[in-house]
């Protein structure tokens, strides 16, 4: 099928808009990463589910890609395809704020910071938010959504009560954790390659008025590690913590904490005790505006310029022999950055869904995230770096946030899901048999009942 007739096709059957302007490709072409481009043959904004589904369901016959999108914010290519459609959601983005339940329903489209800007008036807030806002509610429940405040909360996917979805092979289905809760659990997380995410219920919960901060600084990560194992114990009365480090001018790194405790009147220092950090001098605002993170702009991505970013999710007793690697190769691949690796540390038990991969092999885990920025002349000799750096997180027992960039083989992704793998490979070829819903990121077996037949 040529690109001509794929466009003339889906005009017919669609009511939203469909575009194959050069423009509109080129716009979808790559993603945040700015490490993968490729060029779709067609864009559609879908007018609501049915034109979802019916996308769907035409690909599904033609075996033509298709790559579910919100604004980009992937890392690796995720959100794009070669010949194939972009669904871009963008334009869904209804959404409703119900204060009695504690809940919010919102289309794929809608923005985390249109969600905490109208639940903010009821002083309720989703209980996870990720640390840019400007990113969808779709795009963060394929990914995971983690955050400064899911050492308590968990991550924005186990907030998560209810989804309607299109599987691959263009079934339009609602589905909890009674109503096919397989289908559930793993679209959640699912980095859209079982079904597309057409509207979203989730929880909310109340904050206090004020947010007060806590600074504190780090000279070594031993330290650094012993108190953030006070601050994340079950019981914290943190409500948000982030941890972010960076090579100082004498070659040391040195590591920044702010604590943050959400009241009517906060303690007047970090109500943590035994902790080994040198403190700052607290600082107060309202929650709501704290929340709202209005001093986080929305930055575009920038021409010639790659972010091939990656977060490794590691068992806590793994993490400093990880940032020993970081610190003795980071000098390269971090030059100019002001904040190139944060950590996120959380137990073990504030997450729950199957397609989030995490450690299960100790009590307490921690993301590392790495930020590097570079230009494209620079991407061969650091991927091939963060490839060693990613190959040594899954020898410490750690796993992968797949949001980022990631380089995974068919045997890494068996080490990386683990005892899941087989329920991942047989629940991609039941609810997406053509293999259209972003091919090639994962490398799957073939079908087991297909094999079977043979």
């Amino acid at each position: 099928m040529n690109d001509q007739s794929l466009t003339a096709d889906l005009r017919r059957l669609l009511a939203g808009r469909v575009s194959d302007d050069p423009a509109a490709l080129a716009a979808h072409e790559s993603d945040y990463g700015q490490v993968v481009h490729r060029r779709p043959a067609v864009v559609v904004h879908p007018d609501g589910p049915a034109d979802v589904a019916a996308t769907l369901r035409y690909a599904t016959k033609h075996g033509i890609p298709v790559s579910p999108r919100g604004t980009g914010h992937s890392l690796r290519g995720q959100s794009t395809n070669d010949g194939g459609v972009v669904l871009d959601l963008t334009r869904l983005d209804d959404l409703d704020i119900d204060p009695g339940a504690r809940r919010f329903r919102a289309g794929p489209g809608t923005r985390w910071r249109s969600v905490v800007a109208e639940a903010s008036p009821h002083r309720l807030t989703p209980p996870a938010l990720t640390g840019y806002p400007h990113v969808t509610v779709g795009g963060t429940h394929s990914a995971c959504g983690w955050g400064e405040g899911s050492f308590r909360y968990g991550a924005q996917v186990d907030n998560c009560t209810d989804l309607e979805v299109v599987t691959g092979a263009g079934d339009r289905l609602r589905c909890d954790p009674d109503r096919e809760p397989e289908l559930f659990g793993h679209v959640l997380g699912g980095m859209g390659q079982f079904a597309v995410i057409t509207e979203v219920t989730h929880r909310l919960r109340s904050f206090g008025p004020v947010a007060r901060t806590y600074p504190l600084t780090y000279d070594t990560p031993e330290d650094l590690l012993a108190d953030l194992d006070r601050m994340v114990a079950a019981g914290s009365p943190l409500h948000n913590l982030e941890c972010t480090g960076a090579p100082a001018p004498d070659g040391r790194w040195r590591y920044r904490v702010l604590a943050t405790i959400e009241a009517g009147t906060p303690p007047a220092s970090c109500p943590v005790t035994g902790l080994a950090g040198r403190r700052g001098t607290p600082s107060d605002q309202p929650t709501a505006r704290f929340l709202a993170r209005e001093q986080t702009p929305e930055t575009p991505v920038v021409a010639g310029v790659a972010q091939p970013w990656v977060a490794v999710f590691l068992p806590w007793s793994r993490v400093l022999s990880f940032l020993d690697l970081v610190h003795r190769v980071g000098k390269a691949l971090f030059a100019g950055t002001e904040a190139p690796v944060r950590l996120w540390p959380a137990r073990r038990a504030m997450t729950a869904t199957p397609m989030f991969r995490v450690p299960g092999s100790e009590e307490q885990l921690v993301m590392v995230g790495l930020f590097p920025t570079l230009r494209a002349t620079a991407l061969p000799a650091a991927l091939a770096l963060l490839s060693r750096i990613s190959d040594r997180a899954l020898e410490l027992g750690g796993t992968r946030h797949l949001a980022t960039w990631v380089h995974l083989d068919l045997p890494r992704w068996r080490l990386h899901f683990g005892d899941e793998w087989p329920a991942v490979n047989e629940l991609k070829h039941r609810y997406d048999p053509a293999g259209i819903l972003n091919p090639g990121f994962i490398e799957y077996e073939p079908s087991p009942v297909v094999s079977a037949a043979r």
